[in-house]
């Protein structure tokens, strides 16, 4: 992801709707993100808004893992609010990460890293006595930060385009 410029119209249009202004964007070859402290600075609780320069809807978890990692830090979390209909935003297809304070955890979710390829899939499942073809992995793709090169030791906390 590199750093962009912020289109005045968007930052009009979030204003208008009561929103906090959007103090960054970020691109690549396929997502823009727009994110807007929700706290008075960036290690506090950001929102990252990303969608397809196209506007088609799309579905990638490694890709918004990696987009989390290279905006927001290797070790922040963030969540996806499927929210109560009276709090329902989705006037395009774009999609919405909280991102929690730096140094924080999110109550919920899995407590060791497990990744793998469909190879590695199929190990495991074989390992438990499960037939191997109930799981399905893709390839890894290069330049994608979820990958099998991650290494705590070598990534610090708040790792990512700015802290």
């Amino acid at each position: 992801m590199r750093e962009g410029t912020i289109n005045p119209d968007a930052q009009a249009t979030l204003m208008s709707i009561g929103e906090g202004p959007m103090v960054e964007v970020w691109y690549n070859d396929l997502y823009e993100c727009q994110v807007r402290y929700l706290g008075a600075t960036r290690g506090q609780t950001l929102h990252l808004s990303i969608k397809l320069h196209t506007r088609a809807p799309v579905r990638d978890w490694r890709h918004f893992q990696a987009i989390k990692n290279e905006v927001a830090g290797w070790e922040r979390e963030a969540i996806e609010l499927f929210p109560a209909e009276s709090r329902l935003v989705d006037g395009a297809n774009q999609y919405h990460l909280f991102v929690v304070p730096a140094g924080e955890k999110v109550a919920i979710g899995f407590h060791e890293r497990a990744v793998g390829t469909q190879a590695d899939t199929e190990a495991e499942l074989r390992s438990r006595g499960i037939d191997p073809r109930k799981g399905r992995q893709r390839d890894w793709q290069p330049g994608i930060s979820t990958g099998p090169d991650y290494r705590p030791s070598t990534r610090s906390p708040t790792e990512g385009r700015r802290n």
